[in-house]
């Protein structure tokens, strides 16, 4: 049976530090949304879903720690949660909305769970101070500014899964110089990696990652791949 934490509940749990009771299985939209006096909260496992906005401009919030029993986060359900510095998400959380964890400028590591197959648009958009990003095996899209603006983002290994990765997934991370694309990757925005000018990739030249970084002027490093005489023919132009 669900056990709905509402807002109005949620603003009578008072204190800096927060644990929610047992029992409720989702944390309602805005149920905590502008509580600048909250700096920890500690879900119980419950919980499955945690709704739109239900932490979203916790000014002071540095900790949250979720169960494996999420399974779901909704849209900007962290964004703007500045002096947020570590989350762990946990892997059987299978949806992440849009802007989830948005303008947490204080975040500087983050590991995608293994239950999801693609992020939510501008999922880790502005979070300034993210340096390191582990994408499991299994995610097949980067969507739509995923980490645009992460600043301090230096280097991305991505995983075999991948196909696709969207428009400004990347752009302006101005310190980004190293990222790993596999051969399977079949769609990358022109400007996926836009103003990222130190940017060098590690690709297959029989690939569809190659060609775009010919086409866009990124520095390339070729790893080698043994390819078949049909599959050279179809790149052949690439020469």
């Amino acid at each position: 049976m669900k056990k709905i934490l509402t807002a109005e509940e949620a603003q009578k749990l008072s204190g800096k530090d927060v644990v929610i009771p047992n029992g409720y299985t989702e944390i309602e939209i805005f149920a905590f949304r502008d509580r600048n006096d909250l700096t920890s909260v500690i879900i119980p496992n419950t919980v499955t879903s945690i709704g739109e906005y239900a932490f979203g401009s916790c000014k002071n919030l540095t900790s949250v720690e979720m169960p494996d029993s999420i399974t779901s986060i909704g849209v900007e359900a962290f964004a703007q949660c500045s002096k947020l510095t570590n989350i762990k998400i946990p892997d059987y959380v299978t949806s992440i909305g849009e802007a989830a964890f948005q303008d947490c400028s204080s975040l500087t590591r983050v590991k995608l769970p293994n239950g999801i197959k693609s992020t939510g648009h501008g999922t880790f958009m502005c979070c300034h101070n993210l340096t390191s990003v582990e994408i499991p095996d299994g995610v097949e899209s980067i969507e739509n500014r995923t980490f645009m603006q992460c600043y301090n983002l230096t280097s991305v290994e991505m995983p075999n899964s991948l196909k696709s990765i969207g428009l400004y997934a990347f752009g302006e991370c101005r310190s980004l110089s190293s990222v790993k694309i596999p051969h399977n990757v079949k769609r990358i925005e022109e400007s996926a990696f836009g103003k990222c000018k130190n940017l060098t990739v590690t690709c297959s030249k029989y690939s569809f990652a190659y060609d775009f970084c010919q086409r866009n002027n990124i520095k390339t490093v070729l790893i080698e791949e043994k390819v078949s005489a049909k599959k050279k023919g179809l790149f052949s132009w690439l020469k």
